[in-house]
């Protein structure tokens, strides 16, 4: 996917945004912006992009996007269609110098620089960690001025303290796009969101883009640092764990509405991508 370059709109008498954003689903294109982000899903279930990754995300999900890194969340299309859907999402946005560059370099401040660092990534929060920092988050929203900013802080100095973090993007992630073309990719990704569980061919993804099929495949590996082949298959697989965690059906129904035609190949490509399998995977979400 190409991000677009997205324009936060902070108030001018505040140095922190704070948002909560509700509608029936999530609008927003894979897009970056320098400031940082941490954003607690309160309602609705989808696929998460940040970088290089892709993920499945549900309500609880604690998410920490550093600079300028590319992101967006996706309703899947059952979430789209279903008109008592609701998504909803807190956002907290801040430029990492809204207490001065000088605060960073205090040696009591040490840890929270580390941690701004690691977040180039993005970091997904989970466990203890993640329900505190949702409590000071709801907290946050409700508070305005000087208390703002003290919330914020205590959040940082809880994050750079925890180990109940994990990187989303790979380690050598850098973002190195651009505007142009953007609506080219973000176009792939809506028909692939919107066709998961049936048929999607390198033919019609190349034809929506105005491409041959072998300029399709260089230009998405030149973009992701993936096949295409490789994307499609991480998004469905995706979709695939969170029919296995709210449904009680078999994994061969799982793996058809998933978009696979054969089961053999939906176990070997879920083994691929989780490392387990879909029963471990399953049984392992319900002992937590």
């Amino acid at each position: 996917m190409q991000p677009k370059f997205h324009k936060i709109l902070t108030p001018p008498s505040n140095s922190i945004n704070v948002v909560n954003n509700k509608r029936h689903h999530f609008l927003n294109p894979f897009h970056y912006h320098p400031e940082m982000e941490i954003s607690l899903v309160l309602k609705s279930s989808g696929f998460r992009f940040v970088g290089d990754s892709v993920e499945s995300f549900e309500s609880g999900d604690l998410i920490f996007v550093g600079s300028d890194i590319p992101h967006c969340w996706r309703n899947d299309q059952i979430s789209i269609t279903d008109p008592d859907h609701e998504a909803e999402i807190l956002t907290v946005h801040f430029p990492k110098a809204f207490i001065g560059d000088a605060f960073y370099n205090l040696p009591e401040c040490s840890a929270i620089d580390i941690f701004l660092k690691k977040s180039k990534q993005g970091i997904k929060v989970t466990g203890k960690t993640r329900d505190e920092v949702a409590e000071m988050l709801l907290s946050l929203n409700e508070q305005d001025g000087m208390s703002r900013i003290i919330t914020l802080l205590s959040i940082l100095d809880r994050l750079s303290k925890c180990r109940e973090i994990l990187p989303l993007a790979s380690a050598g992630f850098v973002n190195r796009y651009s505007d142009v073309e953007s609506d080219r990719i973000n176009m792939v990704f809506l028909h692939v969101i919107n066709n998961l569980s049936g048929k999607i061919t390198l033919q019609e993804v190349a034809a929506l883009t105005n491409l041959s099929e072998t300029a399709f495949c260089r230009y998405f590996k030149s973009k992701t640092g993936k096949r295409f082949s490789g994307f499609l298959n991480e998004v469905r697989i995706g979709y695939a764990c969170k029919i296995l965690i709210s449904s009680n059906r078999s994994i061969t129904e799982i793996a058809y509405e998933s978009g696979y035609n054969s089961l053999a190949n939906f176990l070997i490509q879920f083994k691929s991508i989780m490392k387990i399998t879909p029963r471990q995977y399953q049984l392992q979400y319900r002992e937590i």
